[in-house]
Order: structure tokens, then C-alpha cells, then sequence
């Protein structure tokens, strides 16, 4: 949620915010999903009968839009499909698609996916 949108410097600028030894405890799994889909489920969410809601709160598309809908993320990550390098030090990513909305179920296809991902980025991590 730090690093998300262009505005302030996206990913490129937050991360370098990172200690070197947390860098090396760390690893990335990045919630894939287009903005179409991210403006969906924004106003989908939204309840208006607790606006204050953590989780039924929702942005004015206006806001949306100015925050959130250009990334860096392609930019950050651009060189090597597994690892970015923040300060020195290699950190593993992966990337969990989600334009297929896994998550607002939180079924057995969100399971599968995420220990999918988990595994894949814990191997990575284990070999950096």
C-alpha cells in the first residue's frame, strides 16, 4: 500500500526507504490486477452504511484515479523476472494475477493460488 500508485514516486521511490538488513529478510508478492479491475472493486466494496470501514470504504474515482491509476511497477521490476534490487541488496518478488478476482471469494481457487505464489517466493528467497 506504500509504494501503490505514480504520484509521490511509486515503488522506485519507497523502497530505498528500506534498511539493507530488513531488505534481506524481505520478499514481495504483488497483487496483479488492471486498473479496470481495481475501479471495479473500489466502488463494489463500498458501503455506505460505514463509510469509515477498513474494509467498505471506498475512494471517489476522481481520487482513484489520481493516486492509484498510473504504477511503476514494470519500471521497478524491469531486468529480471524474480528479483529487484533495492540498496544492494536482491529481494524476490512474484507476481499473484488476481484480474480473475480470486480474493473476494476467499475460496479454494484464492488457497491454490496463494500457495502457489507463497512457494514460489519462499524458494526464491531461500536461494538469494
Amino acid at each position: 500500500e506504500f509504494a501503490r500508485g505514480a504520484q509521490h514516486g511509486g515503488w522506485q521511490a519507497a523502497f530505498p526507504h528500506f534498511p539493507a538488513d530488513m531488505l534481506r529478510r524481505s520478499a514481495i508478492l504483488y497483487i496483479q490486477v488492471s486498473w479496470a479491475e481495481s475501479l471495479r472493486k473500489n466502488r463494489r466494496r463500498f458501503n455506505p452504511e460505514r463509510p469509515d470501514s477498513i474494509l467498505e470504504h471506498a475512494l471517489i474515482d476522481e481520487k482513484m484515479e489520481r493516486l492509484y491509476r498510473d504504477s511503476d511497477w514494470e519500471q521497478f521490476t524491469t531486468g529480471d523476472p524474480q528479483f529487484v534490487t533495492v540498496n544492494n541488496v536482491r529481494v524476490p518478488y512474484v507476481v499473484f494475477e488476481n484480474e480473475d478476482d480470486v480474493t473476494t471469494a476467499r475460496g479454494p481457487a484464492l488457497g491454490a493460488r496463494l500457495e502457489d505464489n507463497l512457494a514460489r517466493l519462499w524458494s526464491l528467497h531461500s536461494i538469494r
